[in-house]
């Protein structure tokens, strides 16, 4: 049996999740709009955030995101 397939199952259903609200790449570039039109980007993280607020972005939008998030922001 392969031990894989309830994780594949898990990975499928929440890539599903996250391409019916928004796509990464439109969501980068609002993001980058949204920064730029306010003046200085503000970092991810900031003084004060939750712990698990910080242990997302540094789990998850840092350590699976950051090359996507990488192409996308410099080939604006």
């Amino acid at each position: 049996m392969d031990r894989s397939w309830p994780w594949r199952a898990v990975r499928e259903l929440l890539c599903s999740f996250y391409a019916e609200v928004l796509p990464l790449e439109v969501f980068v570039r609002r993001l980058q709009m949204h920064t730029l039109a306010r003046g200085q980007p503000q970092p991810l993280v900031q003084d004060g955030d939750p712990g698990s607020y910080c242990s997302l972005v540094a789990q998850c939008l840092v350590g699976r995101l950051a090359d996507s998030l990488i192409s996308v922001w410099f080939s604006t």
